[in-house]
């Protein structure tokens, strides 16, 4: 008994630390947009399309500026005549959300996790 005890003591630290991420990690927050600048928007712009596969994309000027999560859903296809064709669109919407990782703006895509740094824009905590 007096064995497993010291081992279950040694290990503490290292079981907090991999719960915690240990000392040097930096923890994701979700973020706003502050500031937004043309140049930030063509970032973000840019990032977004990049993501979806170079899809062109029309977001708002306040996209990410009041809240942390952005979603895209696909227009609705037309006819011929450019009315809105009738049936049901399959595509799942793709979800963004911003974070704060240390001094940086990331861009996450919430299905598969990959992540874009936005150098050009600046966050603040949500």
């Amino acid at each position: 008994m007096r064995r497993t005890s010291l081992a279950l003591i040694a290990a503490t630290p290292l079981l907090l630390a991999g719960c915690f991420g240990g000392r040097g990690s930096v923890v994701d927050v979700p973020a706003r947009i502050v500031n937004p600048s043309p140049t930030s928007r063509f970032e973000l712009t840019r990032t977004v399309m990049s993501a979806v596969n170079d899809t062109a994309i029309a977001l708002a000027d306040d996209a990410l500026t009041e809240t942390s999560s952005l979603t895209l859903e696909r227009s609705p296809p037309r006819s011929i005549e450019g009315e809105p064709a009738t049936g049901r669109l399959l595509d799942q919407p793709v979800r963004f959300r911003l974070v704060l990782n240390g001094a940086n703006c990331v861009l996450i895509n919430e299905a598969d996790g990959r992540r874009w740094r936005l150098s050009q824009t600046e966050c603040v905590p949500e």
